[in-house]
C-alpha cells in the first residue's frame, strides 16, 4: 500500500512511502482514537492508497507550534 502524508493546513505533500503490510504501530497510528482516525486517515481501496494528514515543518512553525511554543506533556503528535 502507498501511504501519502499531507499537510492539513497548506495542502503540501509530506512524504510517502510503500509497504507490503501496514503496520499502524510503526506509524504512530495505533494511538489514535477512532473519532481521530476518521479525520486523519483516508483510504482508497481502488488505488490501495492511504492518506494521513499531519502538518508539515514550515506550518508547524508558522502556527506556532514548533517545540519551544507549546506543552506537549502527555500529547501524541504525528509528524
Amino acid at each position: 500500500m502507498l501511504i501519502r502524508y499531507v499537510c492539513e493546513y497548506c495542502t503540501s505533500p509530506i512524504g510517502e512511502l510503500r509497504m507490503d503490510v501496514v503496520d499502524e504501530e510503526r506509524l504512530g497510528l495505533h494511538c489514535l482514537t477512532e473519532e481521530e482516525r476518521r479525520d486523519i486517515i483516508k483510504v482508497d481501496e481502488k488505488t490501495n492508497t492511504m492518506v494521513v494528514t499531519s502538518l508539515c515543518d514550515k506550518c508547524i512553525q508558522i502556527l506556532g507550534l514548533d517545540e519551544g511554543n507549546i506543552c506537549t506533556k502527555g500529547t501524541n503528535f504525528l509528524n
